[in-house]
C-alpha cells in the first residue's frame, strides 16, 4: 500500500535538505536531493492526484462557492490514498482517502519551488 501523504512529505524534507546543502556550496548533492523530492511528487501525482473538479461561483454581493464539475463526482482533497493509520490492531483504521497533510505538504512543496524560483 503506498502513502501519498507521506510521499509528499518526505519530498518536502529532501527539498528541505536540498536547499540546505546548496547554502554549504554542495552543489551536486544538493542537486541530487532537488531531482529525488521532483520524481517523489511526480510520481505521487501521477498515481493520487484526485480526477474530480470543482467550479468557483461567483455572484456579485455574494460570497464565492464552489460546485462540482460533473454532478455527483466529489472529492474532498487534492490527493487520493493517504493512509493516517493502517495498524491492524487500531480501533479505527484510515487508509485510501483524502488527508490534509499531504494536501498542504503538496501546497508547500509547490511553494518551497515557488520561493526557490524552480518553477
Amino acid at each position: 500500500m503506498r502513502d501519498s501523504s507521506a510521499g509528499v512529505i518526505a519530498a518536502n524534507g529532501m527539498l528541505i535538505l536540498s536547499q540546505a546543502l546548496a547554502g554549504l556550496s554542495q552543489l551536486a548533492l544538493s542537486s541530487h536531493f532537488l531531482q529525488e523530492a521532483l520524481a517523489i511528487v511526480r510520481d505521487t501525482l501521477d498515481y493520487a492526484l484526485a480526477p474530480e473538479e470543482a467550479r468557483l461561483i461567483t455572484i456579485p454581493d455574494q460570497p464565492i462557492s464552489a460546485e462540482e464539475a460533473v454532478p455527483g463526482s466529489r472529492f474532498d482533497g487534492l490527493m487520493k490514498y493517504g493512509t493516517a493509520n493502517n495498524n491492524a490492531d487500531a480501533r479505527k483504521r484510515y487508509s485510501n482517502h483524502g488527508l490534509v497533510y499531504g494536501d498542504y505538504y503538496l501546497v508547500s512543496f509547490g511553494n518551497r519551488l515557488l520561493s526557490m524560483c524552480l518553477c
